[in-house]
């Protein structure tokens, strides 16, 4: 059953992840919302039955036994102590970050912001949520009655318009419900912690949804692509500091700033909602992996129960084959 799984789903999971990889680094961000759909194409791959079938793919045949195999009693005890490990480990992440926002000192926002914030949200056709002032970097917090973490900095009469560029991104966020998304995506890396499909996955969707929220801000603010790109440095130069070491993930070449930085400047070329033909597409096309169980002659069958089997399987086809 562990190599039907690993030889079906996991193969499949793989081309896929391969293919969004070719078309992010092809196009780069240009073609974000296909890359998107097949990231999230390869996840849900890895959930479906090893027999799941498509038009397009490859056969593959695994001996029909009724015995279990030693490797895979291994296996099975690896796979429950490794779930376990990134299970606690994610738990206590949550966790901390849970009670990183309870403890923050929060306090309602001026008048000002909260008719701006009222503002942007009736634009974009939802209630705006509650917002809050703290000493943190802008987020949007929680999953069910979520609110935006707003610094106290944004605040200042110089700054209106990084306000405007910080609220539209957090409000993308809100209405996106990236939050859900990442706690989907955070349940594949614990159950195919093996896989590293789920780590790339996770990783590229996640850069994937800032940039989104980074373009639905760029459309609604005043200032536009150039007032976005200066509140998103403005930002990073005020939340990483060289004291704390932290400014090298901004330093990295390939850091998550940079990605956003370059991605504004690349206009999107298909539709977000393309997501969903690439994640259909993929299924359609070269996604699953067609698997067929193949009976050992009767000869190499031990017991009753098996050769019973190999007998009805022959019936079976003999009947299927003369109507």
């Amino acid at each position: 059953m562990i190599a039907a799984w690993c030889l079906g789903p996991g193969l499949g999971a793989l081309c896929l992840g391969a293919v969004a990889l070719g078309l992010e680094r092809a196009a780069s961000t240009r073609i974000a919302g296909l890359a998107t759909g097949l990231w999230w194409a390869a996840l849900a791959r890895l959930a479906l039955p090893p027999g799941f079938g498509s038009p397009i793919g490859w056969s593959a045949s695994l001996p029909a036994t009724a015995e279990v195999a030693p490797y895979e009693s291994v296996a099975l005890a690896l796979w429950i102590g490794g779930a376990s490990v990134v299970a606690v480990c994610a738990a206590r992440r949550l966790v901390a970050e849970r009670r990183r926002w309870r403890r923050l000192e929060r306090r309602a926002p001026r008048a000002g912001t909260r008719r701006v914030a009222a503002r942007l949200a009736y634009a974009a056709g939802r209630s705006a949520p509650p917002i809050f002032v703290v000493d943190a970097a802008p987020a949007c917090v929680g999953l069910v009655g979520s609110w935006i973490a707003l610094p106290a900095d944004l605040e200042r009469a110089g700054r209106r318009g990084d306000l405007e560029v910080v609220l539209l991104h957090e409000l993308a966020h809100c209405r996106r419900r990236d939050g859900w998304r990442r706690l989907a995506v955070l349940a594949f890396q614990i159950v195919f912690w093996f896989h590293p499909v789920t780590w790339l996955a996770g990783r590229h969707l996640a850069r994937a949804a800032e940039v989104a929220a980074d373009r639905e801000a760029a459309r609604g603010a005043r200032h536009g692509v150039a007032g976005c790109r200066r509140a998103l440095i403005a930002e990073a130069s005020r939340w990483c500091s060289p004291e704390t070491g932290s400014s090298l993930a901004f330093a990295a070449p390939r850091s998550l700033l940079f990605a956003r930085l370059a991605a504004l400047e690349q206009p999107a070329r298909f539709p977000a909602s393309l997501a969903l033909v690439g994640f259909l597409a993929a299924f359609a096309c070269i996604g699953p992996v067609v698997l067929h169980v193949r009976v050992p002659p009767i000869d190499e069958l031990e017991g009753c129960l098996q050769k019973r089997f190999a007998v009805y399987h022959a019936l079976a086809l003999e009947r299927a084959s003369n109507p």
